[in-house]
């Protein structure tokens, strides 16, 4: 014998059985996260192996085509 919920009753259970299916879909993902940053750590460049900078005519700069003004 099934019973009715009136119609407030069935929103909030609707409205905290999806707030708490939320919430524990963020955790689930949070601890994929974790996994992945244990499995693949982020490796931080040691200061021999960065390229030198261009200085002020960059890449950026190469790149214009307009001439410059006389």
């Amino acid at each position: 014998m099934a019973t009715q919920l009136d119609p407030l009753s069935l929103g909030l259970v609707l409205a905290v059985l999806g707030m708490g299916g939320t919430l524990l879909t963020l955790f689930v993902l949070s601890l994929i996260a974790d996994l992945l940053k244990r499995l693949f750590p982020f490796a931080v460049p040691s200061p021999e192996s960065q390229v030198p900078s261009q200085g002020a005519e960059g890449a950026l700069g190469a790149q214009n085509s307009e001439p410059e003004a006389r």
